[in-house]
């Protein structure tokens, strides 16, 4: 039965084996075609899945396990040793670039840290609060990592250990945080009740 043509075959065909009682190996020759030798029988599925596995196999990249030696081993970026995929200035230039990169990220994280809780109690205009945010989370430099460690916990607990911790885990972890932190505006600000003190007298 002619089922048309498929990918790069002008034509397909597909044959009919009911007629076949016996099980065993076949090949189809039409005029000076002939084709390759395939089995006919109850069990022609069999190994199936072990012959697509080493098809996967065969086409792994780096170390291949099937041919024993590694592909594609240059095509990747490297990101934390550029030096070694470049020479001269662009080594240098490169090695500035993930410095700065590196350091953007750090401030990224303790603004991230402070800005809210700030936002929270005070009023400043914008500017003013990410300068405190970073000045206030260096000067408190280990308040600033614990934050970090409560947030970083609760997302290795959610995404490896058991991911419906995701439903109560921010709501702990901005509880955790605010009370840590809730220390750190006293001593920048001064506790509500000397203020009150201060606005009486």
């Amino acid at each position: 039965v002619a089922t048309g043509p498929m990918g790069q075959m002008r034509a397909t065909f597909r044959l009919n084996f009911s007629g076949l009682t016996r099980e065993g190996t076949y090949r189809i020759r039409f005029a000076d075609a002939e084709s390759e030798v395939f089995p006919v029988g109850n069990r022609v599925y069999d190994g199936a899945a072990d012959f697509v596995l080493n098809y996967m196999r065969s086409r792994r990249c780096g170390w291949n396990p099937l041919i024993k030696d590694s592909c594609h081993t240059k095509d990747g970026y490297i990101v934390y040793h550029l030096r070694a995929s470049s020479t001269g200035t662009a080594a240098v230039l490169w090695t500035l670039i993930m410095a700065l990169l590196i350091a953007a990220g750090v401030v990224y994280v303790i603004v991230l840290t402070q800005i809210f809780p700030l936002l929270a109690s005070f009023s400043n205009t914008n500017l003013a609060m990410l300068k405190n945010s970073f000045l206030i989370g260096t000067h408190y430099l280990f308040a600033t990592i614990m934050v970090f460690a409560v947030h970083f916990a609760m997302f290795f607990a959610v995404v490896a250990l058991f991911t419906p911790l995701i439903v109560f885990g921010e709501g702990l972890c901005a509880l955790i945080s605010a009370w840590m932190l809730n220390h750190v505006l006293i001593s920048v600000a001064g506790a509500p009740e000397d203020k009150e003190e201060e606005t009486e007298s």
